[in-house]
């Protein structure tokens, strides 16, 4: 599956580029592909179970669902969705930055999730990442 290997792809490089402090950026930006990744093959799966022209809403309950815990998302990682508007386009709906701040947290903890979700996604299970520290 084409999108599901550029999603897997990007993760990977995003772990890269973030190894390198400089590249930051596009470490996020890897990560924002994968993002995007992850959401059409979420819609993809939601059509396929007979939801039609299903929404970024449908994909948040959908991996919600998943996950098992309620995510403070309306729709599908809608933080994540804002901070690419903001670093993508310089004049957009949030206000023009010279630079957008971006978080190491902004990095850590959509790489957290995307990773067990495109497990899920690949194999049908998913695996909780924070279970080891449950324990």
């Amino acid at each position: 599956d084409g999108v599901i290997l550029r999603g897997v792809g990007s993760l990977l490089k995003a772990q890269m580029a973030w190894a390198h402090g400089e590249f930051a950026d596009a470490a996020c930006m890897y990560l924002w592909i994968a993002l995007d990744a992850a959401h059409s093959v979420t819609l993809r799966k939601l059509r396929e179970s007979g939801v039609q022209n299903p929404t970024a809403k449908d994909a948040s309950a959908y991996f919600n669902a998943v996950v098992g815990f309620e995510t403070p998302w309306e729709k599908f990682f809608e933080e994540d969705y804002s901070n690419r508007i903001r670093a993508i386009h310089p004049d957009n709906r949030f206000g023009a930055e010279v630079r957008p701040q971006l978080l190491a947290d902004d990095f850590y903890e959509l790489r957290h999730l995307l990773i067990p979700y495109f497990r899920y996604l690949i194999t049908g299970v998913f695996v909780d990442p924070d279970a080891a520290t449950k324990r």
